[in-house]
């Protein structure tokens, strides 16, 4: 299921991702786009540093500090339309400079986009995406399925890549199916035992297979399997002095799920996944878990309540991965994953013909599963706004703020952000 929300979404693609996917959904204007925003911000705490760090810790320890900077986000999109095929293309840069930092001053990212789609013929339809980035901040790096397993900034060049590719069949006027496969992988420029690297690097690979019934033109309904394998990559301990490697957080899943899909109206819509998960973790210590059960559940709510403007609501529940794994060296008892249900919200609003609100919001609770840390949670409060204006088809003037709140029962991870910006933006 898509989602269209990424909260505190400075980092790459801006304010308008609510936009974006409308625009997704439409034919484009035009086949070939270049376009770069210019902005000045501020951030007040662009390391996510704790608002309290415990007195045991040693000074400076993930210090919190602020700066005043400016970004400079240049990107181009090519689409490509034939009769039975169509190709999106697309490459965004952002350069964010911070006045604050005594060295390394600038932080760079980029993303890379791809869409397929293949209509072999009107039983058969190929679709094909990519998506591979570099960057630091949470929302660039966290999965496209609005699900976070990263709350903190990270530094350096750190990699994700999601990617995959579906086949969906109708075999009849009521029947059909959909198989897909997605891969997401993860490497993270900190190594070392206890490392970022040692927590979050990993392959993790997802296979999709349903059997589709349309009741009728407005309600498709399905009962679909998925198996899920996410397998560490990283060659470190997950602690310094530790004997645990990294691969000891392994798991396999089984899903089994029902689905259905109803369009109220032409404004309404939703989609609908519930079922359970059985997750193996083949490699865990003894006294651990070796296998866990919990329930999956993935609903959206989609509402446009007129061309430029819409709306939708989201709920996720399911395993995610955590940066929590074990406290000390002695731990012999691991954090193997988190139980997170995540709730989010988006709305996009023409304003006038020429002005245009987005906001955004996103609650995320994650359960820690295991170790030391069983059952401590952590909460994770992320919200937008800004206003863009239009000056004319080539330039539109925006300004927004962004709020991030960790609330953690871990006292260290504590942290609130607030960041303010205004800049321009050109399109050709």
């Amino acid at each position: 299921m898509k989602t269209l929300i990424t909260c505190a979404s400075l980092a790459a693609v801006g304010m308008t991702g609510v936009q974006a996917q409308s625009e997704k959904d439409a034919a484009p204007a035009k086949p070939f786009q270049v376009y770069a925003s210019v902005r000045g911000f501020y951030d007040d705490n662009y390391t996510t540093g704790p608002d309290k760090v415990p007195a045991s810790y040693p000074a400076g320890y993930m210090e919190k500090r602020d700066s005043w900077g400016f970004s400079v986000a240049p990107g181009v999109s090519l689409d490509v339309l034939r009769d039975q095929t169509s190709i999106r293309l697309g490459y965004d840069f952002d350069y964010r400079y911070y006045e604050d930092r005594p060295d390394n001053n600038a932080d760079m990212a980029h993303n890379f986009k791809l869409n397929l789609n293949h209509r072999f013929n009107e039983q058969f339809k190929l679709e094909v995406f990519d998506s591979f980035v570099i960057g630091q901040e949470p929302e660039l790096l966290n999965p496209a399925d609005g699900q976070a397993t990263q709350v903190l900034r990270v530094s350096g060049d750190n990699i994700r890549n999601y990617g995959g590719v579906g086949l969906l069949a109708n075999f009849s006027e009521h029947w059909g199916s959909r198989v897909n496969y997605a891969n997401t992988f993860y490497d993270y420029d900190l190594e070392g035992d206890g490392s970022y690297s040692a927590l979050m690097d990993r392959m993790e690979h997802l296979a999709t297979v349903d059997l589709r019934y349309q009741y009728n033109p407005t309600v498709l309904t399905l009962i679909g399997y998925q198996y899920g394998l996410i397998e560490q990559t990283s060659d470190d301990k997950l602690a310094l002095g530790s004997s645990l490697s990294a691969d000891v957080r392994d798991r396999n899943s089984h899903y089994g799920f029902l689905g259905v899909d109803y369009d109220l109206s032409s404004q309404f819509s939703t989609q609908l996944r519930g079922g359970v998960q059985y997750t193996e973790y083949p490699n865990a210590p003894a006294g651990n878990d070796d296998d866990f059960v919990s329930p999956y559940f993935d609903a959206l709510l989609m509402f446009r309540y007129s061309k430029d403007s819409r709306a939708q609501l989201g709920v996720k529940y399911g395993l995610s991965q955590t940066d929590v794994a074990v406290t000390s060296a002695s731990d012999s008892a691991i954090t193997q994953d988190a139980e997170s249900l995540t709730v989010y919200a988006a709305v996009v609003h023409r304003l006038t013909s020429r002005l245009y609100a987005t906001a955004r919001a996103q609650w995320m609770m994650a359960n820690f599963h295991g170790g030391v840390m069983d059952d401590e949670q952590d909460n994770y409060y992320g919200a937008d706004v800004s206003l863009t204006y239009e000056i004319n088809r080539y330039l539109a003037v925006e300004a927004g703020y962004l709020w991030d709140k960790l609330d953690s029962d871990i006292e260290v991870r504590r942290y609130s952000r607030n960041r303010v910006f205004a800049g321009i933006k050109a399109t050709f």
